[in-house]
């Protein structure tokens, strides 16, 4: 019993460093990232968003603990990137 609460504070800890999708403050409002649980109440259409390569990468190869990648897909996939109106595909990159 002691070693699974270990791993599950361990695999706490690894979603809290997996977290790698920033928060973005455009014209004075800061966006939060946005995943596949979240999405009705993050996600502003105004705001483009791209898939946030780091924390991806960290949710698959952290798939075996299972709550990194509910973290990281559920809460963390999409970071905001600039307004809607001021993103040309191949011109902006990612911060």
């Amino acid at each position: 019993m002691k070693n699974f609460i270990l791993i599950i504070l361990a695999a706490l800890m690894l979603a809290s460093i997996a977290s790698c999708a920033d928060s973005k403050t455009i014209d004075g409002k800061t966006y939060r990232p946005y995943g596949l649980i979240n999405e009705k109440d993050c996600k502003a259409d105004s705001i483009h968003y791209e898939v946030a390569i780091d924390a991806t990468i960290a949710g698959v190869i952290f798939v075996e603990t299972v709550i990194t990648p509910i973290y990281v897909f559920g809460f963390n996939f999409y970071e905001p990137i600039c307004k809607e109106s001021e993103y040309h595909p191949g011109l902006n990159a990612t911060n």
